[in-house]
């Protein structure tokens, strides 16, 4: 009886897809939205943050169904064979021979009926992911607005994250969550660090691989988590909202659908650091460089950055982006397999969106397209004009301006990346909800950036248990930067 009462209080079960849908939704409501201000901002930006969640819930239905009918599909293949070999053979008339095949011709149509299914669940959430593009770019007009406030003390919204922290390092190793399923989603990472771990002997024996990148899952959420939270409380300058960062964050479906996948996470944990490391250019230059190499698309985000850093600090931004590179570089080379890297890179055809010649290889929206690069390369050219007019407005670009553009140049590469386009919400998801709980632009002035030698003088005060100089405050707001 012991043994019985006390397994039911380790009978821990995921709730499904759809049930956690709603109960994260009824819970945002509940902690974020203003019941006496209907038409304040925050309110239609907490239910915008779900905007995309019944698209990847139907395309999760659309891959099921798909799954099956293709499954049925080859059953009936092969039946319909056997069965008008076996009639061929006995001499059967041509009547009874063609019945097998009109079954197989039926079932062929309704498997492309349910790959039309999986397309059309794209094309919403590529539909979708342009109202989250508006709104970040519409954020750059919003000069002023109402401070973003919760409807719980901030200890209570630190106490809710910590206890869903905890819920989700548990989950992350137990079975998948219940979620839209892409096929070769996180492939090409989870590839990439198999090959490295593999050329290690020593590593393979002290880690199993699985494991290894689970843990690595964890990691990347709780440093999400901590990132929000630290860019709410020092550079927004409340606690308060570092706390509803946090908690949206682990809130949002997005976040527990993709919570095992490596390819999802680890992106948005180079941009949070990225922005947590602002005032550290060379940090920030070397997260970038990272990202370029690992994930590709962090290349697109290079002339926003440089913009900003025109003037404070350019030189250890592309030092630390340079260094990133040749380490990279540099392991790959060691093990043998730089050329390699650098030709499937080249030859991807996911990023290729002038080939003609070839399809994306990935499941996707363009994918089952004859004519994509009709689509795909409008969208790209206009894509590279958002990254170029980045790099030259707003001229004068402070953390606001820097968050925003971030988001929606990460947001912007959905629309024309092959492989299962739209459904990489993860990667701007924390971005969007700095975006929407930032305050004013004309609050955000911040200080000039220090150099080595400041940084280096300060530090060694420090060391010396001398005292420094204050620096000099904030032109104008309050916010601690």
């Amino acid at each position: 009886m012991s043994g019985s009462s006390g397994s039911i209080f380790l009978d821990f079960r995921l709730p499904s897809a759809t049930t956690w849908f709603y109960l994260s939704l009824v819970l945002a409501v509940a902690l974020f939205v203003r019941f006496r201000h209907w038409t304040n901002w925050q309110n239609w930006d907490v239910l915008l943050m779900f905007l995309l969640v019944p698209g990847l819930l139907y395309l999760r239905e659309c891959q099921a169904r798909r799954q099956e009918v293709a499954q049925l599909f080859a059953q009936t293949l092969s039946t319909s064979v056997t069965e008008a070999a076996a009639g061929h053979a006995l001499g059967s008339g041509l009547a009874e021979t063609a019945l097998p095949w009109s079954q197989a011709i039926e079932a062929a149509g309704r498997l492309h009926q349910a790959d039309r299914g999986v397309r059309r669940a794209y094309l919403l959430l590529l539909l979708g992911s342009a109202a989250l593009l508006l709104r970040c770019l519409a954020d750059l007009f919003i000069q002023r607005r109402q401070s973003f406030q919760a409807n719980l003390s901030t200890d209570g919204l630190v106490w809710l994250t910590v206890m869903l922290l905890i819920v989700f390092s548990i989950t992350t190793a137990l079975p998948a969550f219940e979620a839209p399923k892409t096929p070769e989603a996180g492939a090409v990472l989870i590839e990439r660090a198999g090959q490295v771990l593999a050329r290690q002997p020593v590593v393979e024996r002290l880690f199993d691989l699985d494991r290894l990148l689970a843990g690595m899952n964890v990691v990347a959420h709780v440093f999400n988590v901590a990132g929000l939270f630290w860019i709410g409380w020092r550079y927004f300058g409340r606690a308060a909202l570092g706390a509803s960062a946090a908690l949206l964050y682990l809130l949002l479906p997005y976040s527990a659908y993709q919570a095992r996948d490596l390819l999802h996470v680890a992106p948005a944990s180079l941009l949070i650091g990225m922005i947590v490391v602002y005032r550290l250019p060379s940090v920030a230059g070397f997260l970038l460089g990272l990202g370029c190499v690992l994930v590709n698309f962090p290349l697109f985000l290079a002339p926003l950055w440089i913009s900003y850093y025109l003037g404070r600090g350019l030189g250890r931004f592309l030092i630390g982006l340079g260094a990133a590179v040749a380490v990279l570089a540099g392991a790959l080379w060691w093990g043998g397999t730089l050329w390699q890297e650098w030709q499937s890179v080249l030859n991807w055809p996911d990023w290729r969106v002038w080939d003609v010649s070839r399809r994306p290889s990935g499941e996707g929206l363009w994918s089952g397209l004859e004519l994509h690069y009709a689509y795909r390369v409008p969208l790209f050219i206009a894509y590279l004009a958002l990254a170029a007019g980045t790099a030259i407005w707003p001229r004068e670009k402070n953390l606001g301006h820097l968050v925003t553009l971030t988001s929606a140049l990460t947001l912007g590469v959905q629309f024309w990346y092959g492989r299962a386009g739209g459904t990489y919400v993860l990667w701007y998801a924390p971005l969007l909800i700095l975006v929407m709980l930032r305050p004013n632009f004309r609050d955000l002035e911040e200080r000039a950036i220090p150099s080595w030698r400041e940084r280096l003088r300060d530090w060694w005060q420090r060391l010396a248990g001398g005292s420094t100089a204050p620096a000099p405050p904030a032109a104008t707001g309050t916010s601690k930067v």
